[in-house]
């Protein structure tokens, strides 16, 4: 069997790019409706109006994590990968995969 093709350097530069361009479009999503979901509070129950914001700040952390603190690069074929988000240049890859 033979080894699987590397990918070329800027098909893995332009992958790197729309990662961080979703991760910055998720965020501004998130943002926005975060804020709809408070402004139009008198319109929810209270229990109602608590778990939405919850679950929003929620998603707004992972995305923020995951898309642009983290932005894990995964080799499927060899079950490898590595990271170029911004927290890899100072925390071991092991210690954000856990």
């Amino acid at each position: 069997m033979s080894p699987p093709p590397e990918l070329p350097y800027p098909l893995v530069q332009a992958q790197i790019a729309l990662y961080y361009g979703i991760g910055s479009l998720s965020l501004i999503i998130n943002s926005v409706t975060l804020v709809i979901i408070l402004r139009n509070s008198p319109m929810l129950a209270g229990e109602v109006k608590t778990l939405a914001v919850c679950f929003q700040v929620a998603c707004l952390v992972q995305n923020a994590f995951i898309t642009l603190l983290f932005n894990p690069v995964l080799y499927l074929h060899v079950a490898g990968g590595y990271c170029v988000g911004l927290l890899c240049f100072f925390v071991p890859y092991h210690f954000l995969a856990v």
